[in-house]
């Protein structure tokens, strides 16, 4: 070949890889599972008061993870066919996956950059897609991973490196290039002659992912945490990590540790480096946690911890494991709760709210809580459970927050972004929508 040619060729190549490469979207994704840190910190202000909900009735969530934004659009998951809904600032409809995904694409969260790609799994498959690029109502594959030994649950990420990684539920994790879906690495999760599975959501940090497991055929109380380096699937230093399973919660990577639950039950603080416990003893819940901890990133840092069949959240103390209070499950408009999802955390860090489906009194809801004062602040109610995250889009005049619920569809709460600036200790009560 030419040598004009060759670097014709290379250039070209080059810039289809540059135009493939995915970094998920730093900021504006509100909660733990389409976040590479897991940080549980989306630092988009919410709508402090509702005044309009719109609802696209398709096929509901399940128990899946629902919604994700890079604050220029929402991407939804359901248990139906097409399985993916990509929509505007409004909830209006942009593009679908189609038949691309099968049924089983609910487990997984899209993640989601800011040029608008996005990737997810379904029941064996991780598929990167282009909302910026649209015929006939299709979202655009860019490309889709051989296929994989299990349905992954949620795909993490680690940029430096242009990987995505992928934990199934049959205990395989993957390293996947973000720039061609190629697998780079795979590895079995197995300890002593024993395969270990996961529905746990892993986290990643400094190259290393941790996955929550339990022994496949086993006894439920025999559990794992893997680590593993994300480059090459080679063991990290120190795991696995024996504990008391099932776990219920995905873990959270933050300052050094890996912070999940052991089924005991109690709360449980692992040491990234060398896979030795907190020199403490595991901090006791009351009852089993049911979702993944929420970080507040205000100081101290602290976790909130939800629990079934209780009507408040846990606060306890990164790094020493210190109760640090509760907070109560009552909707706006004072009906008590109990918490059925996972946590979003949004809003700067000083000054954070949480966001939770709450079931009770006959109705479910999705309810955000002003962390400083401990109050809520509205309620949206629902046709049937809000079980995923809650994240968070700012335009010029509305703030909008995006949920699913269990059967229905994906609901769209906004509020005017100028009351984002309403604060000083004021707590907006009521703005309670109603579906319609």
């Amino acid at each position: 070949m030419p040598r004009s040619l060759l670097l014709l060729f290379l250039s070209a190549a080059m810039a289809a890889m540059a135009a493939a490469q995915f970094t998920p979207a730093p900021g504006s994704c509100s909660q733990a599972h389409c976040d590479s840190q897991l940080s549980d910190q989306g630092t988009l202000a919410p709508p402090l008061l509702i005044t309009k909900t719109t609802y696209d009735q398709t096929g509901g969530a399940n128990i899946g993870l629902g919604c994700s934004t890079n604050n220029a659009l929402f991407a939804c998951t359901f248990q139906t066919v097409p399985s993916l809904v990509v929509y505007d600032p409004v909830g209006a409809r942009i593009c679908t996956s189609g038949n691309e995904l099968d049924t089983q694409a609910y487990h997984s969260a899209p993640a989601l950059d800011t040029s608008g790609k996005l990737v997810l799994g379904d029941s064996s498959h991780v598929v990167m897609f282009d909302a910026t690029n649209v015929t006939g109502g299709l979202c655009a594959v860019r490309w889709r991973s051989a296929a994989l030994n299990g349905s992954p649950v949620s795909i993490l990420f680690d940029p430096p490196n242009s990987l995505a990684m992928a934990a199934t539920t049959t205990g395989w994790i993957y390293s996947i290039s973000t720039v061609d879906g190629h697998t780079v690495a795979a590895a079995s999760m197995s300890d002593s002659g024993h395969n270990y599975l996961t529905t746990n959501t892993p986290c990643v940090q400094g190259s290393k992912i941790f996955i929550v497991t339990q022994r496949n055929g086993g006894p439920v109380s025999d559990g794992r945490i893997f680590g593993f380096n994300t480059t090459d699937l080679t063991a990290a230093i120190g795991f696995p990590v024996a504990v008391t399973g099932p776990s219920f919660a995905s873990p959270v990577c933050y300052g050094g540790w890996v912070i999940t639950d052991d089924a005991t039950p109690a709360a449980i603080w692992i040491g990234q480096a060398n896979g030795t416990p907190a020199a403490w003893s595991p901090v006791v819940l009351p009852a089993p946690a049911i979702a993944s901890f929420a970080l507040d990133l205000r100081n101290p840092a602290s976790v909130w911890i939800a629990m079934s069949n209780t009507g408040f959240l846990r606060q306890q103390q990164v790094g020493n494991g210190a109760s640090l209070g509760t907070l109560a499950m009552f909707d706006a408009n004072g009906i008590g709760s109990v918490p059925a999802s996972a946590l979003t955390i949004v809003g700067p860090p000083s000054n954070p709210y949480l966001i939770a489906g709450l079931a009770g009194g006959g109705k479910t809801s999705a309810t955000m809580f002003d962390l400083t004062t401990k109050t809520p602040v509205w309620t949206v109610y629902a046709d049937s459970g809000c079980n995923g995250q809650f994240p968070v889009l700012n335009t010029a005049t509305h703030n909008v927050v995006a949920f699913t619920s269990k059967t229905g569809g994906a609901y769209f709460a906004s509020g005017p972004s100028a009351s984002s600036t309403i604060r000083g200790g004021v707590t907006i009560r009521g703005g309670a929508a109603t579906v319609r």
